[in-house]
């Protein structure tokens, strides 16, 4: 009798973490254990034939904000598609990690665009998942056009 009463605060315990658990299942595995904190980091697109640059912030939270416009490149009337990549630069890009519309980024005649400010739903860019030092890759749909590396500012 004496050695199952040592075991209860054992199991008591495996219950109590098994109840947080599937507290917490709705954030999913990588959003457990991440401490997020202010973070800025710029994407910076050279040319010669695309030419524009997006800085990203992160608030405490972990929400991620880009703001940013083209320059020069784009086409007016095409839809652009942005990937994230597990890779460490544009040679090895490794796995998508992430893929974004912006809703409101429309080429003008000239190749750019406005502005645009837009949050980027599950991104992050410090954490387990951060995406600073990953490559940010700007596609039409059919074929990439470019990618640069998201870097810390």
């Amino acid at each position: 009798m004496k050695s199952s009463l040592l075991f209860l605060p054992f199991l008591l315990g495996f219950v109590l973490a098994e109840e947080k658990k599937v507290e917490f299942a709705g954030l999913g595995s990588d959003a457990l254990g991440q401490e997020f904190y202010p973070a800025v980091a710029v994407a910076q697109f050279t040319g010669p034939t695309i030419i524009g640059e997006f800085n990203f912030y992160q608030d405490a939270s972990g929400e991620v904000t880009a703001t940013g416009a083209f320059q020069k490149g784009l086409k007016p009337g095409q839809r652009y598609r942005f990937r994230f990549h597990e890779g460490t630069n544009c040679d090895r890009l490794g796995e998508m990690s992430l893929e974004h519309e912006f809703t409101n980024l429309r080429a003008i005649q000239a190749g750019g665009t406005a502005p645009v400010q837009e949050k980027i739903d599950l991104a992050h860019l410090t954490g387990n998942t951060g995406l600073i030092g990953s490559p940010w890759v700007l596609s039409d749909g059919s074929r990439d056009l470019a990618c640069v590396v998201l870097k810390k500012t």
